[in-house]
C-alpha cells in the first residue's frame, strides 16, 4: 500500500482537487451504493481476515566516516530471515528533502496529512524527527540537562529539518510544537515548558528500610506505579507511530528519558507481552526509536554495560552480569537499547552530548532504503525471527530492525476491534495510516440537531483483495463521535463498511479517491467531531477532526 499524489508525501498534490469535488457535490457519494452492507449504529460486522505476509525493513547505511551512502541498489543487499536467504521482492530508496508548498485547502476542508490550511498547504515531508521529552520516566534533576541538550540541538537545526517536540507527562502525551523548521518557534515553546514532577516515578521507589506488612504494601504500590508508567509510555510510543504512519521515508523518534520500567533480556520471546505488542505496532509503521539517556555521563556508572554513544554493531549484544550496585541503571539502559534494536534505531547512553546524539540520529534520515520480502519459512507461530542484512560493498555499516514476530492470521472479535478503534478517539495526535480529507456539509441547527459530514479517502491506503467473482473487497471499521467544548463525548456511532467493487468502480476510486457521508445526531453544545477509520485486514488507521461550532477551548 502506497501514498498516492492525492496526499503527496513528498511534494505537491494536484490530484487532490479532483477528489475534493466529491466533497462539494450534492450527489449521493457512489461508495454508499457499494457499501450497502454497512452495519447499523454501534455494531461491527464480522469479517473474514485474510492477509499476505510481506515484511518491510527500513535500512540506513553509513560509510566508515559515518556519512550516509545513497547509491546502493537492490543487488547490493542480501537479506536473511533466521539464517535463510530471502528474495527482496520490493526495493526503494528515498532521500530526505523538504516538502513543496502547494495551493491550500478550501475553507472548512481538513486533512490528516496536510500540516496547514490556508493560501498555502504544507504536506508532510518524506523525513520527520520527533523529539519526545519523557517527563514521566525522568527524574526532576535530569530534566535540566536534557532540556539544555535539546536547546543546543535546536540552535543547530539545518534548513529543511522538520522537527516536532512532544512531551510525555503524568497526564499523558501532549504536543509542545508540531513539525516545523522554525527554530525560533521551537525554542520559544521549549522555554515555556516547565512540567511537573512525576509522582508516579517517585512512587516506584518504596522505602526499603520499612519492614513487614508496610514494606510489602509499599512494594505492591510501587509495582502499581510501574505498571501505570509502562502503560502510559507504550501508549505514547504507539500513538506517535500511528501519527506518522501515513508518511513515506524515514521516521525517527528521539526519546530523551532516564529509562523505562520494564526489564527485558536479549530473548525476544521473554519480552513483556505488552511491550512486544507495542513493538509490533510500531514496526508496522516503520518508526525508528532512538533513546537518549537524559542522565548524561555519571562517573558512578562508568562500568555499566552500555558505553558512551552505544551502538551495537551486531544488533543484540548485551552483558548479563552488571555490578550489583549498577543493576537499576543497567536494566533501564538495557531495555531502551532493546527497544532501539527492535525498531531499527540506535541507543545513546552515558554521554553528555545530548545535542550531538540527536543530530546523529537525525542524520540517519538522509537516505532510507526500504526492503520487503515474503518469508519462506511458513512458520507463523508467533516466535521471534532474526533479520540480518549483509552488504556486498565493504566498509559500510547498516542499521535496521533486527527481527519480527512471525504472527499469523489472528481473528479479532468485535470487542477487540472496537477497543483498538476507540483508542484513536482519545489520542492527542491524529492517525495518518489512512489518508482522509473531510468537510461538514450540513452543520446542526437548534431546530435540527443533526450533523452531516463528507469524507474522501485515498484507496491506495486500503487493503483491497480480489475474490473469485472478480470483485475488489475491503472492510473498514469506523467510529464517529461528537464532543462538547470540554472534549466530552456527546454522541457516538460505530459501524463496519463492507465494500464490494466492480473493476470499473475500483479503477475510478483509485484515480479519484472514495467519498461517503456520515450522519450523526449533534446535541446542544456540540463543538467538534472526530472520525476514526481502521482497515480491518492491515490494521492501518486514519483519523480527522472537524469543527462544528466555535467555542472549543
Amino acid at each position: 500500500m502506497g501514498v498516492s499524489p492525492m496526499f503527496g508525501g513528498t511534494g505537491a498534490f494536484p490530484a487532490i482537487w479532483v477528489s475534493l469535488a466529491l466533497l462539494f457535490s450534492n450527489a449521493t457519494p457512489p461508495v454508499q451504493q457499494a457499501a450497502a452492507n454497512a452495519q447499523p449504529a454501534n455494531t461491527l460486522q464480522e469479517v473474514l481476515k485474510v492477509t499476505t505476509h510481506l515484511v518491510q525493513v527500513n535500512v540506513t547505511v553509513q560509510d566508515h566516516k559515518g556519512q550516509p551512502v545513497i547509491d546502493l541498489k537492490r543487488e547490493d543487499f542480501e537479506l536473511y530471515d533466521s539464517g535463510q536467504l530471502q528474495e527482496i521482492r520490493q526495493f526503494s530508496m528515498e532521500k530526505s528533502q523538504p516538502s513543496v508548498p502547494s495551493a491550500g485547502l478550501p475553507e472548512g476542508v481538513v486533512s490528516n496529512r496536510i500540516a496547514t490550511v490556508g493560501k498555502q498547504a504544507q504536506p508532510m515531508p518524506n523525513a520527520l524527527t520527533v523529539i519526545l521529552l519523557d517527563d514521566l520516566n525522568t527524574n526532576w534533576g535530569d530534566r535540566t540537562l536534557a532540556k539544555q541538550g535539546v536547546v543546543r540541538f535546536l540552535r543547530q537545526l539545518r534548513p529543511g529539518d522538520q522537527t516536532a517536540i512532544y512531551v510525555l507527562g503524568q497526564n499523558g502525551l501532549s504536543v509542545l510544537h508540531e513539525f516545523t523548521s522554525d527554530t525560533g518557534a521551537l525554542l520559544r515553546d521549549l522555554e515555556q515548558h516547565r512540567g511537573v514532577e512525576s509522582a508516579l516515578l517517585s512512587g516506584t521507589n518504596p522505602d526499603r528500610a520499612t519492614a513487614g506488612l508496610a514494606n510489602r504494601s509499599n512494594g505492591r504500590q510501587a509495582n502499581f506505579y510501574k505498571s501505570s508508567i509502562k502503560d502510559q509510555s507504550l501508549d505514547a510510543l504507539v500513538n506517535i507511530a500511528n501519527h506518522l504512519a501515513g508518511m513515506t521515508g524515514r521516521k525517527n523518534l528521539i526519546w530523551v528519558s532516564d529509562g523505562f520500567p520494564v526489564f527485558v533480556n536479549r530473548d525476544y520471546v521473554n519480552m513483556h507481552e505488552d511491550l512486544r505488542r507495542a513493538m509490533a505496532a510500531i514496526n508496522a509503521t516503520g518508526l525508528a526509536i532512538y533513546p537518549v539517556d537524559a542522565k548524561g555521563l555519571n562517573p558512578t556508572d562508568a562500568l555499566t554495560a552500555i558505553a558512551p554513544g552505544y551502538t551495537p554493531p551486531s544488533g543484540r549484544s548485551r552483558i548479563t552480569t552488571p555490578r550489583p550496585n549498577l543493576q537499576p541503571t543497567f536494566e533501564l539502559q538495557n531495555t531502551m537499547a532493546e527497544i532501539a534494536d527492535c525498531t531499527g534505531g540506535r541507543a545513546f547512553m552515558n554521554t553528555n552530548d545530548i545535542a550531538g546524539s540527536i543530530r546523529r540520529a537525525m542524520d540517519d534520515s538522509a537516505a532510507t532504503y526500504t526492503l520487503a520480502f515474503n518469508p519462506t519459512h511458513n512458520q507463523w507461530d508467533g516466535r521471534y525471527r532474526e533479520i540480518k542484512i549483509k552488504l556486498k560493498r565493504g566498509g559500510l555499516e547498516a542499521h535496521y530492525r533486527k527481527g519480527y514476530a512471525a504472527v499469523g492470521d489472528v481473528s479479532e472479535n468485535a470487542e477487540a476491534r472496537k477497543a483498538v478503534l476507540l483508542e484513536g478517539l482519545t489520542s492527542p495526535l491524529l492517525y495518518t495510516g489512512l489518508g482522509i480529507v473531510a468537510k461538514v456539509v450540513e452543520p446542526p441547527a437548534p431546530e435540527t440537531p443533526h450533523l452531516r459530514m463528507r469524507f474522501v479517502m485515498d484507496t491506495e491506503d486500503i487493503n483491497f483483495r480480489q475474490d473469485a467473482r472478480g470483485l475488489w473487497i475491503a472492510d473498514l471499521d469506523m467510529v464517529t463521535v461528537v464532543r462538547n467544548a470540554r472534549g466530552e463525548e456527546l454522541k457516538q456511532l460505530v459501524r463496519t463498511m463492507h465494500l464490494e467493487l466492480r473493476q470499473r468502480q475500483f479503477d475510478d476510486y483509485q484515480r479519484n479517491g472514495m467519498s461517503w457521508t456520515a450522519d450523526l445526531d449533534a446535541p446542544s453544545g456540540s463543538v467538534d467531531a472526530r472520525l476514526v477509520v481502521r482497515d480491518v485486514v492491515s490494521g492501518q488507521m486514519g483519523s480527522v477532526d472537524l469543527q462544528i461550532a466555535s467555542g472549543k477551548t
